[in-house]
């Protein structure tokens, strides 16, 4: 499709008794409401435009969050095998961040997808308090492939690197990874 788009709300309820004890351990379990939208348009095979935005309130506390994002594609940059996309996000309320990244996704050959994205990113958390800046860059790989007729390979990884927190460079690295490897089958 080359035009596109979506709406999507949630509601959660409370998932605690009115117990004051439990609800100022967990005060954002007194339910919230989550919308959020995302387009696309791709006017010509080689160029696309994408977004998204949200908003997120917690019924209970009042503390909320705004989030927007827009990206533009370039899906056959690379022909046949594949394209890079570029994107920026922006987030507003009890966190406060920003993010840029760039992408390259395509196709390895037989049947075999792969996307790797690279990001820089400014996060503030306000609630409770305001807590330190940390500036940190990112690397996202995504490999899926058919192993049998029936049955698929999925495998990720994120890492995230701080390199200043508090406006001071970080002295030990501290690294953040997460992998997952999925395998899917139909009969």
């Amino acid at each position: 499709m080359s035009l596109g788009a979506g709406l999507h709300i949630r509601y959660f309820g409370a998932g605690l008794p009115d117990n004051a004890t439990l609800r100022a351990e967990a005060p954002t379990l007194g339910g919230g409401l989550h919308a959020t939208m995302d387009a696309h348009w791709d006017p010509f095979s080689w160029l696309g435009f994408a977004g998204f935005g949200g908003v997120h309130r917690e019924k209970d506390s009042g503390r909320h969050e705004t989030h927007g994002a827009a990206e533009l594609r370039l899906p056959r940059l690379l022909g046949d095998r594949g394209g890079i996309a570029a994107g920026a996000e922006v987030e507003e309320g009890w966190m406060r961040a920003r993010l840029l990244y760039g992408q390259v996704a395509g196709n390895l050959g037989d049947g075999v997808h792969v996307l790797v994205r690279a990001s820089a990113s400014a996060t503030e958390f306000t609630v409770p308090q305001t807590a330190a800046n940390i500036h940190e860059i990112g690397a996202y790989a995504h490999l899926d492939g058919q192993i049998l007729s029936s049955l698929r390979l999925r495998a990720w990884s994120l890492l995230r690197v701080p390199f200043l927190v508090r406006g001071e460079p970080t002295t030990i690295p501290a690294t953040g990874t997460i992998v997952g490897v999925s395998l899917t089958g139909s009969l």
